[in-house]
């Protein structure tokens, strides 16, 4: 049943691929199916990894096993207390997962980057359950935030440079996140030290959040065409995303942009494109120009969307942007060539494959002499025959009404006898 929807979904679906394995007994064991939404998204986000982290288990596990603002040390000290506290010491299960605690344990894997790790509340079985339901609501959410991303302002709190940049660059939940990273480099952040070392600056700062005592170092660097920074807590070694201990030299020492090397295009608005610009049937041959071509089509669609939201309000404004647009269209309607239709003739030559003789000659099949229509007798017999009129018989009942007559007339002539003769 399964199979046979997917295939189904393949003949129809652009895109749409599926590949299963079966044992010896023709069992399922193994089944991967992607359409061209998914492709694209692999294409620029790569694995990622899905996982219940809220399944079987309490707040104060959870905030040990799945923060990412601690280290292993302290997880450790962590987890030891509570396995104590709620008497699992002499758990076989919890003793083998906390063996191997590196390969699964966040406080492990500050050094990688994590950007490609989901977390969701829900879990795993429902979301396979209903999975074409369960995508159909994530893009359509995807669609809906990527609306507002682009076409709505968000509030400006600090109001600094730097969060007009991020409100420009990041989707608007990303932007949440470091708009109140750079808010708390004044509420959460204290300046504790400074040294200066060559071109680089060393930054001690305390935290009011992180754990433990809150102590955090950045290194910061800011060169004419180079700036660059790293914090102690290696958020955006984790997960590309700036920490607010960053963002205090920033603004320390009048960063107006986000550098480059720091915004991961994951986070950005146009890492995807919206379905209704994904893809262009260009004509193009070489790929440079293709990928421009659909580049500058996207361009012209975000135009158009921009300029329809942003002034909806304003009939005036929205009716010049249409008269404007019109007078475009008109132009390239006026500069583009188009040929005329070939005659019907040419049109069934081309049809059956033929093509007519470019030639002055008299043609090559002459007609048979004593056969013109005018002077011979056989076909000026045939013309003839063919204006002849069908001569139409008369109506039965018109003779039956002449011998009537013609009796009635007798009749007439008899009588008209015997009073002649006055018998």
């Amino acid at each position: 049943m399964v199979i046979n929807r997917l295939t189904d979904k393949k003949q129809y679906l652009v895109d749409f691929s599926f590949e299963y394995s079966v044992d010896d007994d023709k069992r399922l064991t193994g089944l991967f199916w992607a359409d061209g939404l998914c492709k694209r998204n692999f294409m620029e986000f790569g694995d990622v990894i899905s996982f219940d982290a809220t399944f079987k288990t309490n707040r104060r596990m959870r905030d040990i096993v799945w923060t990412d603002s601690i280290d292993p040390e302290e997880f450790e000290r962590q987890w030891k207390l509570v396995m104590i506290e709620y008497g699992l010491t002499q758990t076989k299960w919890i003793d083998d997962m906390f063996a191997m605690r590196s390969m699964w344990i966040p406080a492990f894997y500050r050094h990688e980057p994590m950007s490609g790790l989901m977390r969701t509340t829900s879990r795993s079985e429902k979301f396979m359950n209903h999975f074409d339901g369960a995508m159909d609501v994530q893009r359509f959410n995807h669609r809906k935030n990527d609306h507002i991303s682009r076409y709505t302002e968000p509030n400006d709190w600090s109001q600094t440079t730097l969060e007009k940049d991020a409100a420009k660059i990041y989707t608007r939940s990303i932007f949440f996140d470091q708009q109140i990273e750079i808010y708390e480099t004044i509420t959460e952040c204290l300046l504790m030290d400074t040294k200066i070392e060559g071109p680089q600056i060393r930054i001690s700062l305390k935290d009011f959040k992180a754990h433990r005592d809150g102590l955090l170092e950045v290194c910061f660097k800011n060169l004419e065409n180079d700036v660059t920074a790293q914090c102690s807590c290696l958020r955006f070694e984790q997960y590309g995303l700036l920490c607010k201990n960053i963002y205090f030299p920033f603004k320390m020492f009048g960063v107006k942009e986000i550098p480059n090397k720091y915004v991961m295009k994951r986070w950005t608005k146009d890492v995807v494109s919206n379905e209704l610009n994904a893809t262009f049937d260009v004509k193009v041959n070489d790929k440079d120009e293709q990928q421009k071509a659909k580049q500058i089509a996207r361009e012209i669609i975000y135009t158009g969307e921009y300029l329809v939201s942003n002034l909806i309000s304003d009939l005036d404004q929205l009716v010049l942007v249409r008269d404007q647009m019109k007078q475009i269209k008109e132009k390239v309607d006026q500069s583009r060539i188009t040929n005329q239709l070939d005659p019907k003739f040419d049109r069934f030559s081309k049809l059956i494959g033929y093509q007519q003789p470019v030639t002055n000659a008299r043609p090559t099949v002459p007609v048979p002499a004593g056969h013109d229509i005018r002077t011979c007798e056989i076909l000026k017999g045939k013309q003839q025959n063919k204006m002849k009129g069908v001569k139409i018989e008369k109506d039965p009942r018109h003779n039956a009404n002449e011998v009537e007559d013609d009796e009635e007339e007798d009749e007439f002539e008899d009588y008209s006898g015997s009073s002649d003769d006055g018998t």
